[in-house]
């Protein structure tokens, strides 16, 4: 009797917590610190600079980049490289780490987020919906 009592009380609290969470307890949404470190500071300059990308793509930029990496420039996994995990096989010279300068991967990257989704915010989307981009 005590056992079914807690079971009960136990699924009383998860159907709470997924009503106050949202359906989709899955999938982990990243939000970043406030305070950039190099790597990203630099993905935000070339962001600005080279594509002009607006606020709200900027901070889906932030977003998915932190979910991907911890904004670490050296991150690897797999074959998968740097602030934004591009396929290594993309990256031309990557025998030569190439792949770590921030820029050379937010470029890398964007070529790819354009042909393949359009914006950043589209592919964050995609992300939190599959957890991958």
């Amino acid at each position: 009797m005590k056992r079914a009592i807690l079971l009960f009380l136990v699924l009383v609290c998860l159907l709470v917590a997924s009503a106050y969470l949202g359906p989709d307890l899955a999938h982990a949404t990243y939000k970043h610190p406030k305070k950039l470190n190099n790597a990203a500071a630099n993905m935000v300059r070339v962001l600005k600079k080279e594509y002009r990308c607006c606020k709200a793509e900027i901070e889906a930029a932030k977003d998915l980049t932190y979910q991907e990496s911890s904004w670490r420039n050296t991150c690897r996994t797999g074959s998968y490289v740097g602030l934004w995990q591009n396929d290594i096989r993309w990256h031309p010279m990557h025998h030569k780490r190439l792949w770590q300068n921030p820029a050379v991967n937010t470029r890398r990257a964007m070529k790819y987020i354009r042909k393949r989704y359009g914006t950043i915010r589209k592919a964050l989307a995609h992300s939190r919906a599959h957890n991958w981009y």
